[in-house]
């Protein structure tokens, strides 16, 4: 299999030619074209600014569930000495 042609474009179609080998009186098809598309993947360039920014809304979050798992916590516990002492 030989690529005859590639293109630095987002989506590309290269033609390409496969040979057998084999003497064409013997075979009645000695190549056959076919298409491949090709996809670029695109990555995102982040800045220290969009970074940083993420991980402070993740922290402020994560307070955040940390204040409710702590609210629930403290409930449960209540609830489970009530449990007890009854």
């Amino acid at each position: 299999m030989q690529f005859t042609s590639f293109s630095n474009a987002s989506t590309s179609t290269a033609p390409t030619g496969v040979s057998f080998g084999a003497p064409t009186n013997l075979v009645g098809i000695t190549s056959i074209l076919f298409t491949f598309t090709v996809n670029t993947i695109i990555t995102t360039v982040m800045t220290y600014g969009q970074l940083d920014g993420l991980a402070n809304k993740w922290s402020l979050e994560l307070e955040d569930q940390e204040k409710h798992f702590l609210r629930q916590a403290t409930q449960v516990n209540a609830w489970d000495h009530t449990l007890i002492e009854n």
